[in-house]
């Protein structure tokens, strides 16, 4: 049991990570020089599966706002009102993995313990 609920938590961080690299993809300008650091991507797995997807929509409609600003001055890829649609229904059909300390707490161990007998 604890190997498998080990190996779920790590598919699931790994699919936090893909989620945030892929919206980072997104919503960064292609070919820019310096490295985009998005916001919105890097907190991507925290705010998937949102419970409340209007909820989720009003608290970054002030995000795409800037953006659209930005765009309007250095256009880059697809208008943020396209981009804005796509990531909230990547955000709000994609689940939330269950954080390490959770593990920790239900098995009552270190998850090195639990690497070490795998």
């Amino acid at each position: 049991m604890v190997i498998e609920a080990y190996q779920a938590y790590e598919l699931g961080r790994k699919s936090a990570e893909e989620l945030a690299r892929r919206l980072s993809e997104i919503l960064c300008c292609p070919g820019r020089d310096r490295e985009c650091r998005d916001m919105l991507a890097m907190l991507a797995p925290y705010l998937s599966g949102a419970d409340d997807c209007t909820l989720l929509e009003e608290d970054i409609d002030v995000y795409f706002a800037w953006l659209g600003l930005r765009w309007a001055y250095e256009p880059c890829g697809p208008p943020p009102h396209v981009k804005k649609r796509l990531v909230l229904r990547t955000l709000c059909s994609t689940r939330q993995p269950v954080p390490e300390e959770l593990f920790k707490e239900v098995l009552g161990e270190k998850i090195g313990e639990a690497e070490e007998t795998l």
